[in-house]
């Protein structure tokens, strides 16, 4: 059974906002999408993270399933870049974690959590 194509408004043209409306563009719905800032203000988040994933910083404070998720979209991402009709710069790095002598319990803790989701 073919799905009906919808009108679909977003809100927001960061880096989610977009991705979801070309996604839906892209299975042949007509989208609009709608945000307070204009698309070359550099305030905007898609200027200063540019799209960056880290779920395993997600790991501290998040499911394991958030941490999963977002090395599903990391592989996504890889998929997808191809389809895009300017190049996008993709890069798969490692993360410096930093901490002041003061959080020495802190930094152990969140070490050890990266270790049972086998990530170091």
């Amino acid at each position: 059974m073919q799905r009906a194509k919808m009108r679909l408004g977003v809100a927001g043209a960061g880096v989610a906002g977009s991705l979801l409306a070309w996604r839906l563009v892209m299975m042949g719905h007509q989208v609009t999408v709608f945000d307070a800032a204009d698309e070359s203000d550099e305030r905007a988040c898609s200027h200063a993270a540019a799209g960056m994933l880290s779920p395993w910083a997600e790991a501290e404070t998040g499911a394991s399933e958030i941490v999963h998720l977002g090395q599903q979209s990391m592989s996504l991402y890889q998929q997808w870049l191809p389809q895009l009709s300017s190049i996008i710069e993709f890069k798969k790095q490692a993360s410096l974690i930093t901490a002041h002598p003061s959080d020495h319990t802190e930094l152990l803790q969140f070490s050890r959590l990266l270790a049972r989701h086998q990530i170091i």
